[in-house]
């Protein structure tokens, strides 16, 4: 592909035109546009040598099996990756100088999509290898972009590069549970309430977006016991998914209400993990509610 500047705004096109036999030489096929080079049908191009052998074109040395490209100002050369998947990849290789006979060298750019999330440069015969555990998230059909430019002097030059990629998907890692916690652990006054109580503090290792599920909730106290304001059921569902309205009561002759919030957390990549939160509702204020062990059912089904 090619670029009509040096932005990296996505908006790039395929090179027009193909040949089977890049500077005549049976097995090395390119793209290339229109602007016209004494070793090169046109410029900028992407190539790819298929021989088992290296080939040479004017100065250049194209080693065998690679892929080779060569920009033009102020239109870059680009290869484009596009996602079947959705996923982490990983993403390793680097560039090299094909051509060492002259020039400035040039700028190399790894893009998702128009963000660019590695870069370097290679002066004139030299090499760079991408930074260890590159990684970027893409959705199916999300493109990686590896670019090439001259740099800011603009020499175009002897710039042929050669490019390496091996594209990998990483294996999804499921979402941290053992910090998630009731944003309000503790229940006060004991007015027979119901009070929304949300669930945070879920991670996940890739970064991925964690949606909370509460899946249920039991109390070790009666939902129906006795005593003035005493209400049934004592909890039901909150406004999302992560939310449960939990009533603010304890029997007045017991060591206080301990609810157990069990919940779900998924990454939206298959990974998911679960766990249980409490919530407390003590007997009297500053003293720890303690779990008796009952387990009822606070939805009251």
């Amino acid at each position: 592909m090619q670029s009509s500047s040096f932005a990296h705004d996505g908006n790039y096109t395929l090179l027009p035109h193909f040949t089977a036999n890049f500077a005549a030489i049976t097995g090395v096929a390119a793209w290339y546009s229109d602007n016209q080079s004494a070793c090169a049908p046109g410029l900028p191009f992407v190539g790819v040598n298929t021989t088992s052998v290296p080939q040479t074109d004017c100065t250049l040395t194209i080693p065998q099996g690679s892929v080779f490209m060569h920009e033009w100002s102020p239109q870059m050369a680009i290869v484009g990756w596009k996602s079947p998947v959705s996923g982490i990849v990983q993403i390793d290789g680097g560039v090299a100088d094909d051509d060492a006979n002259g020039g400035d060298g040039i700028r190399w750019f790894v893009d998702s999509g128009t963000v660019t999330i590695a870069s370097g440069s290679i002066s004139n015969g030299g090499s760079a290898t991408f930074p260890s555990g590159l990684q970027a998230s893409v959705g199916a059909g999300d493109s990686l972009y590896f670019v090439v430019d001259p740099g800011a002097a603009g020499d175009i030059s002897y710039d042929t590069t050669e490019l390496n990629v091996t594209i990998t998907f990483a294996p999804n890692q499921a979402p941290d549970c053992s910090q998630i916690h009731a944003d309000s652990s503790i229940l006060w006054p004991a007015n027979h309430q119901l009070r929304q109580v949300g669930l945070v503090g879920a991670t996940d290792p890739d970064g991925d977006a964690v949606t909370i599920t509460i899946t249920g909730v039991t109390q070790n106290e009666p939902t129906d016991g006795l005593g003035d304001g005493d209400s049934s059921p004592d909890a039901t569902p909150g406004g999302s998914s992560n939310t449960v309205m939990l009533r603010a009561e304890r029997s007045g002759l017991g060591d206080g209400r301990v609810y157990q919030v069990s919940f779900t957390a998924s990454d939206g990549h298959g990974g998911t993990c679960s766990g249980t939160t409490t919530v407390g509702v003590p007997h009297d204020p500053g003293t720890a509610p303690v779990d008796s062990g009952l387990s009822v059912n606070s939805l009251g089904s």
